[in-house]
């Protein structure tokens, strides 16, 4: 005897993969290296001894998906990235040259310039060196 009316289950809501999390910190900082970090620059693997990274804190995780989230000063995209703890990640910068001081800092997804979250923060570059 089945007891089933015939009804369906309403379908789970997914979530919003496009949606971006608020940045509420945001640090930039110069760093030197004692062993180089490794990253493909142009199809190639070249070594960093030094680099300027971007510690960014947001209000809720960014969601998982096959897009790497990316910063964007002004026009240029830095996706290099690392998921620190929750809500933490690292952005490293390859092309510092490119930056320029009191460009805006967006966040998004690589290779997706146009959906952006805006922030409140903007570039200035860092002079001190911290070693790690």
């Amino acid at each position: 005897m089945s007891t089933d009316s015939g009804g369906r289950l309403p379908e789970p809501s997914s979530p919003d993969l496009w949606n971006l999390p608020k940045i509420s910190k945001l640090q930039i900082e110069r760093v030197r290296y004692s062993k180089p970090r490794k990253h493909i620059v142009g199809g190639r693997v070249v070594e960093f001894y030094e680099d300027v990274e971007i510690l960014v804190q947001t209000n809720t995780e960014i969601p998982i998906r096959a897009l790497s989230p990316a910063l964007y000063i002004g026009e240029v995209e830095v996706a290099e990235n690392e998921h620190v703890s929750k809500a933490h990640y690292k952005f490293f910068v390859l092309d510092e040259e490119k930056l320029k001081d009191g460009s805006m800092i967006t966040l998004g997804w690589a290779g997706v310039p146009g959906k952006r979250a805006k922030t409140k923060f903007k570039y200035k570059s860092p002079r001190a060196k911290k070693k790690r």
